[in-house]
């Protein structure tokens, strides 16, 4: 058996174009189809149909989206493309919806937007941290909102196989049992900052950085060191899911922050009203979210 076996390829397309593609792909295709007929039909059964090639091509084409002429007025050559075509005015339109039923009750990507950039928090005991912003952009209603959160890192200085390392770390809120939709949360991935030139604390259970001025190399994770040509060349993969109850699905997103899409100079703070009359969390500015 050949390997990789590759599956889902139809669901993965369907699912990761806009439903708007989509129908222009049908289009085209029931242009392809039509095209495809006019030529046999002008070349090979040129007794029948009169006209050019552009006329025949939209015969055909109409002949898909219902117009259909009375079959026993064809020859038996004639009836085998025209029962191709018949067939196919079926199929398509069949796939059509499908496709929107699957691209309407499907969960969408993007459910969770995230904030673009990351950002350094220092709360009041100057204790350090990675804040990430996001909400669950969506009307329906989400159970057991949970965040998971992974660092990947080249430590490897000699360059083996597989020096790029993957680690699990730690985060604060990491379940959300209720959460309201439209409104924002934060995670925080606690770090520990040292000011250059200190000697590494080489703590397992932490993500080190060195700080000179307003940059933030990181030096080391969990123990390890950091080569320093990559001190600046890491990223964090957060992954989120959640069960949505309206419609017995759950759901999974990710989110990839690179080293350049974490902001060290400053906290970000966006600000949420409780309104107590329609019991909701609303958020009056949404500037730089």
């Amino acid at each position: 058996m050949k390997h990789p076996i590759e599956r889902d390829r139809i669901q993965r397309f369907v699912a990761k174009n806009k439903l708007s593609h989509l129908i222009i792909l049908y289009i085209a295709f029931t242009f392809l189809c039509s095209f495809i007929s006019s030529i046999i039909w002008h070349f090979i059964f040129q007794d029948y149909v009169s006209g050019n090639l552009i006329f025949k091509m939209w015969y055909s084409f109409v002949y898909l989206y219902g117009y259909q002429p009375n079959i026993g007025d064809l020859t038996n050559s004639h009836k085998i493309i025209s029962i191709f075509l018949s067939v196919c005015s079926i199929v398509l339109p069949t796939l059509l919806l499908g496709t929107v039923v699957f691209k309407i009750l499907l969960p969408r990507k993007k459910r969770v937007v995230f904030r673009n950039k990351a950002n350094l928090h220092i709360d009041n005991d100057n204790n350090h941290f990675i804040a990430i912003h996001s909400y669950l952009g969506s009307q329906l209603n989400f159970v057991n909102w949970k965040f998971v959160a992974y660092l990947r890192i080249d430590i490897d200085i000699n360059k083996s196989n597989f020096p790029l390392r993957t680690y699990a770390i730690q985060i604060t809120e990491e379940i959300l049992a209720i959460p309201y939709t439209l409104t924002p949360t934060r995670i925080l991935i606690p770090i520990k900052v040292i000011e250059q030139g200190s000697q590494n604390p080489k703590d397992k259970e932490q993500i080190v950085f060195s700080k000179k001025g307003t940059k933030y190399g990181l030096v080391e994770v969990f123990g390890n060191d950091v080569p320093s040509e990559n001190k600046f060349d890491y990223e964090i993969l957060i992954i989120t899911s959640s069960q949505m109850p309206e419609l017995s699905m759950n759901f999974t997103e990710s989110k990839i922050y690179h080293s350049s899409d974490i902001d060290f100079s400053e906290d970000f703070k966006i600000k949420t009203v409780f309104d107590a009359k329609t019991n909701q969390v609303y958020v009056p500015d949404w500037s730089d979210f």
